[in-house]
């Protein structure tokens, strides 16, 4: 957020803006900046970190998260969730997991310009 004084920090300011143009019936843009950023690939998770995410991010207990990561496994969306390793096995066929969701109803036309595309591999991991 940032206005004549500059950018705005305070939690307390950002919210009193948050009021206000919530009660506004109007509001006008003056400028939009953009800005080009570029990340890089995440590193997997292990079961430690995805604790702390799902915890810190979510709000999401211990027992919930593991639940949904055992069912995103069991659905095949995700490598097996208890597992310290952050690094998939050289065997590891990227592709082939992700030709598998081409026909998905939401995101199969996704997946099929991935395909189109290829796919880099992941970035080595750790493992434990």
């Amino acid at each position: 957020l940032e206005w004549e004084r500059g950018r705005v920090f305070d939690h307390e300011v950002g919210v009193m803006f948050q009021r206000l143009v919530k009660e506004s019936p109007t509001a006008k843009v003056v400028t939009v900046t953009t800005k080009e950023g570029k990340l890089g690939r995440p590193t997997p998770l292990n079961t430690v970190e995805l604790l702390k995410i799902a915890s810190h991010s979510l709000g999401m207990g211990a027992h919930h998260t593991m639940q949904v990561a055992e069912r995103l496994y069991i659905q095949g969306y995700i490598s097996y969730p208890r597992t310290e390793s952050t690094a998939y096995p050289q065997h590891f066929d990227l592709m082939e997991a992700v030709r598998a969701h081409q026909r998905h109803g939401i995101w199969g036309e996704y997946v099929k310009s991935l395909v189109t595309m290829g796919l880099n591999r992941a970035k080595s991991g750790v493992d434990a």
